[in-house]
């Protein structure tokens, strides 16, 4: 068997040695004879070659341990060898023959060792060494039992059963406490005195500083600041404990609650210095310190030589109030609590703000630092606060396209003069008949003009507008609107407007160069020239538009327009023109743009280029769809429907039925016609109720036929006026003149 485990060690050695370049290792095998009586640590194993291994054998109950044998012989238990070949040792138990009983007190072990053994089994006289063993942190203190002694090892004779007790206690360590300072320490150490303590105990140190003092560190066998602290006695132990002479810092804040001081209140190590400073409270302010240190400087530093109390002295702070106006109005202030100075209202005062609108206007809202449409308004006075009191003309509204201003009153209607790009929505009737009186008898003033127009939007809402009142004879552009720009007017209702100017005159405006939409005006127009009861000129849309007017002019005068260079469509005029010099319309005095789908009715009386619906149609003139019944009388270039048609125009499926009445150049339909470049079709004039057979004055009457009236009108009318479009746009009327479908459906 050993010769086996030899040979197993000794190719293991080989093929180690040859593989690698390890250290060089041996076996060890340990075994306990017989295998039943103990155990032997450490047990079988690979060790480095050199190193020290400690065996130790333990016998089980009934058995002692007795010697080493192999590779070590010896009765030595535990026993040291060096590894420097394979070894293979062998423990002999044997069975323990004498009645000895072994008991402990603490923590060891006790190895027995025969020393004399007698010959035959349980014989008396049998001399057994014991040799206690204590554990880690423990002392053999005494045997007690059938052995009274301290000696360790100690020899017993068994002369007959036996029983030993051996006793074991921990080892006790000094613990030293000293003091540096004024103070005590805790937990059962009494200052400067020695205490002895169990190996292993753990000891609460707790530092009480005398009054005055703090306590500062432990130093020695137990570092830092910790206070209460544990230390572990394992050994002799040497702590002291640090106490500081300190001085009082005492902080007093006036007023309470203004600031605060750092650092805090309390004691500080004598002669320590550090930042002292004092931090204001949002609207206080620091003005200076009384006390152990007088000034204005903050921060600075002091030095704990001696007890010290400051006082930090505050103030409010003083907030400005700044205060504006948007609009016509005032703002009434009025001091609630705290006071006002100088510099402004002091930190925590109270000030009411009331918006006093101006007459006809109106509080709308406050801006600024404060958004609130409360009036009046408190203002507490924490910080700088600066306010716009906002006030309108108008009832509501901002302004904006999607929230226009509102306004019901004619001073609110002549205010959009300074909005003039803005948007406005009429929320009732307006009376404006006191504007008669305004500005010496100039009435209001036409909103917008050729150097500063109106670009933004009205929605009369289907309100009306009664009695406005303009009387400008020696001013340009006159209307409610002066100029539009790229705006819009809509749904207004004008009557009983009185109107006049001298240049460029309308109901609605006097230049529309943006859209007029879904307007009426019932009134009076005068003016030198370029006048209509909707506008005095337009470059932009009208559409949908009325006009019932009276209108007075020297020239170039129309029942809706005076002069169209754009579009105009599905509108109508009941015009009453009389001694106009030259050129009138019952619609539009001169055209140049497009018109669709209107008609024109009332009384046309002039000189010259006198035409039921148009005055004069100039080049690039179009015009289809359109009809008059208003009666025309002039001397020269007389038309039912035009007065004088130019070059490079359109007239198609349009009729007059007026009477026509002139002295040369007069047809039924146009009084004077340019063959060059123009077109005319479908169109037809009433015979009979125009007095005249010749459709054109002067020019060739192709596309204008002549019928009687009972041709033109009821059903009659969709028979011989076959040119016309009665499924889209017109429609017979009972015993009348056919009408345009869109005045079927309003």
């Amino acid at each position: 068997m050993r010769l086996l485990t030899l040979l197993v060690s000794v190719t293991a050695l080989f093929l180690i040695s040859c593989s690698s370049n390890d250290p060089e290792t041996y076996n060890l095998t340990v075994t306990a004879v017989p295998e039943e009586a103990g155990t032997v640590t450490p047990e079988n194993g690979e060790f480095e070659e050199g190193r020290e291994i400690e065996i130790a054998a333990t016998p089980s109950e009934g058995w002692r341990f007795d010697r080493w044998q192999g590779d070590i012989e010896s009765e030595n238990n535990p026993t040291v060898l060096t590894m420097d070949s394979d070894k293979d040792i062998a423990a002999l138990f044997v069975k323990r023959e004498y009645p000895l009983t072994i008991e402990t007190i603490g923590e060891g072990e006790v190895s027995e060792r025969v020393v004399t053994e007698k010959t035959t089994d349980y014989e008396s006289g049998t001399r057994v060494e014991l040799t206690a063993e204590p554990a880690e942190g423990w002392t053999f203190t005494r045997w007690e039992g059938d052995l009274e002694s301290t000696e360790n090892p100690d020899t017993v004779t068994i002369e007959s059963p036996t029983e030993i007790t051996a006793l074991f206690s921990r080892i006790e360590y000094p613990l030293t406490v000293n003091i540096v300072g004024n103070g005590t320490v805790d937990e059962e150490v009494i200052t400067s005195k020695v205490t002895d303590y169990e190996s292993g105990t753990e000891v609460q140190l707790t530092a009480i500083p005398d009054e005055e003092y703090l306590f500062s560190d432990w130093t020695g066998d137990l570092e830092g600041d910790e206070n209460p602290a544990l230390i572990t006695i394992d050994g002799p132990k040497t702590v002291t404990a640090t106490f500081l002479r300190t001085f009082k810092f005492t902080t007093i804040v006036n007023p309470e609650g203004a600031g605060t001081v750092t650092p805090d209140s309390g004691r500080y190590v004598r002669d320590v210095s550090f930042e002292v400073e004092a931090i204001p409270e949002p609207g206080w302010e620091f003005t200076s310190w009384e006390g152990d240190f007088t000034g204005s400087v903050n921060p600075f530093d002091l030095t704990m030589n001696g007890n010290k109390t400051l006082v930090a002295n505050f103030e409010r702070q003083a907030f400005v109030l700044t205060t504006d106006v948007s609009g016509s109005g005032q703002i009434l202030t009025n001091l609630i609590s705290g006071s006002e100075e100088d510099g402004g209202f002091l930190f925590e005062s109270e000030v009411e703000l009331t918006a006093v609108p101006a007459e006809n206007w109106n509080f709308v809202r406050w801006e600024g630092d404060i958004e609130s449409i409360e009036n009046p308004i408190t203002v507490s006075m924490d910080k700088d606060v600066s306010l716009v009191a906002v006030f309108s003309i108008f009832d509501g509204g901002d302004g904006t396209a999607e929230n226009p201003y509102q306004l019901s009153s004619v001073i609110q209607l002549q205010e959009i003069q300074n909005h003039l790009d803005s948007h406005f929505i009429q929320m009732t009737d307006i009376d404006a008949l006191a504007t008669a009186t305004w500005n010496s008898g100039e009435g209001f003033e036409p909103i917008g003009d050729d150097v500063d127009s109106f670009t933004g939007s009205y929605n009369g809402s289907g309100f009306e507008i009664e009695g406005l009142s303009i009387n400008r004879p020696q001013e340009f552009n006159i209307g409610l609107f002066g100029y539009i720009n790229g705006g819009s007017v809509s749904n207004v209702s004008m009557v009983e407007a009185d109107i006049s100017g001298e240049e460029r005159v309308g109901g609605i405006v006097g230049i529309n160069e943006g859209v007029i939409d879904s307007v009426r005006v019932e009134g009076s127009i005068i003016s030198e020239s370029i006048a209509g009861g909707i506008a005095g000129r337009n470059i932009g849309l009208v559409q949908n538009a009325q006009a019932s007017v009276n209108i007075s002019g020297s020239s170039t005068i129309g029942g809706l327009v005076g002069i169209n260079s754009s579009i105009i469509s599905k509108s109508h005029s009941s015009a009453t023109m009389e001694n106009v010099l030259s050129v009138a319309g019952g619609f539009v005095g001169r055209n140049s743009g497009r018109i669709d789908e209107s008609y024109a009715e009332g009384f046309v009386d002039g000189t010259e280029n006198i035409g039921g619906f148009i005055g004069v149609n100039n080049p690039g003139g179009v015009i289809t769809n359109s009809y008059t019944i208003a009666d025309v009388t002039g001397d020269d270039i007389v038309g039912g429907f035009i007065g004088d048609n130019n070059t490079a125009t359109e007239v198609e499926f349009s009729y007059s039925a007026g009477a026509v009445s002139g002295a040369t150049n007069t047809g039924g339909f146009i009084g004077t016609h340019s063959t060059q470049s123009t077109l005319l079709n479908g169109n037809y004039w009433d015979t009979e109720n125009s007095g005249l057979a010749d459709g054109i004055g002067d020019g060739p009457s192709d596309g204008v036929t002549g019928l009687q009236t009972a041709e033109m009108t009821g059903d009659e009318a969709e028979v011989n006026m076959t040119a016309f479009n009665w499924v889209d746009i017109w429609i017979t009327s009972a015993a009348n003149y056919p009408v345009l479908r869109w005045q079927i459906t309003e």
